[in-house]
C-alpha cells in the first residue's frame, strides 16, 4: 500500500462491507505483498480504522505483515492503535483465531463451518 492505491483500497473495503449479504464483523487484509507503508497510506489506514472499527464494529485484522511493515506502522502510532493482537503471522492462523473468537467449529471433512462449538 502506498499514497497511489491508499484510497482505492479504502473504498474498495467500505464498498465490501457495506454491499455484504450479512453483517461484517472482520475483515482480513492479506498483507504479504506489502513492502512499505507512507503517510499518505497511514492517515487513510486510520481514518478506516475509525470509520470501520470504531464506528461500525467491524475488526480489521492482518496476515503476513513483514517485519519493516510493522515497524513504520509502530512509528506512525499505528500499530497499538490498530492493535497488535490483530496482526497474525499467517492467513491460517488468522481464519484459525476468527473461529475461535466466534465460536465456531470447523469440520475439515465437510469443508462447511458448524456454528455448533462441540461440532455436531
Amino acid at each position: 500500500m502506498f499514497f497511489a492505491n491508499a484510497e482505492i483500497v479504502s473504498h474498495d473495503t467500505r464498498q465490501a462491507v457495506a454491499a455484504a449479504p450479512t453483517p461484517t464483523r472482520r475483515v482480513v487484509v492479506a498483507a504479504e505483498p506489502v513492502t512499505d507503508v507512507d503517510t499518505t497510506t497511514a492517515d487513510v489506514l486510520q481514518r478506516l480504522h475509525h470509520d470501520l472499527d470504531a464506528a461500525a464494529g467491524v475488526e480489521r485484522h492482518f496476515a503476513e505483515v513483514k517485519d519493516p511493515v510493522k515497524d513504520r506502522l509502530r512509528r506512525y502510532g499505528l500499530l497499538q492503535q490498530l492493535g497488535p493482537d490483530r496482526f497474525h503471522p499467517t492467513l491460517g492462523t488468522t481464519v484459525d483465531t476468527y473461529l475461535t473468537d466466534s465460536g465456531i467449529h470447523w469440520r475439515e471433512e465437510d469443508s462447511e463451518p458448524n456454528a455448533d462449538p462441540e461440532g455436531r
